[in-house]
């Protein structure tokens, strides 16, 4: 029975900010914007099912960006982070916000090596897999001849 999981009150009446919640939410401060790193980094989530995003070129991995950053649909383009980064091709999507790069869990790239393995999500425990600053650069074709 799962309303006994619930946080409620003696009154029966559910609690929706437990006592201590305040707290966790100020430790889950998302980490300090960092030189050259402008935008934020989400990984957590798999693909929106209604975005209809392919994927690159020969089933290649995709990076989903907003329209603003100034990237064309097809791009290959660089995710970096201070602690690595991984090359895919660009989708764009209207509705990120536009400081927003999304890597979504089955875009074909292991975005875990963009990811810091001492910063733990306070809430959960686990590492911290949104917010992180990132940046995104055109990938350069080599040159033919």
């Amino acid at each position: 029975d799962r309303s006994i999981w619930r946080v409620s009150r003696e009154d029966g009446r559910i609690e929706l900010f437990p006592e201590g919640t305040d707290a966790l939410l100020e430790a889950a401060d998302a980490e300090d914007a960092e030189p050259g790193m402008p935008l934020r980094l989400r990984t957590s989530l798999p693909h929106a099912a209604d975005r209809d995003a392919p994927p690159g070129p020969g089933g290649g991995a995709w990076i989903m960006l907003h329209p603003d950053l100034g990237f064309e649909n097809g791009a290959r383009v660089r995710v970096r982070t201070r602690h690595g980064s991984t090359e895919g091709t660009a989708v764009l999507d209207d509705r990120l916000r536009p400081d927003t790069v999304d890597i979504p869990r089955d875009a074909g790239l292991r975005a875990t090596g963009l990811l810091s393995a001492s910063r733990l999500d306070a809430l959960v425990g686990t590492a911290e897999r949104d917010g992180l600053p990132c940046a995104v650069e055109p990938v350069e074709s080599p040159a033919v001849g």
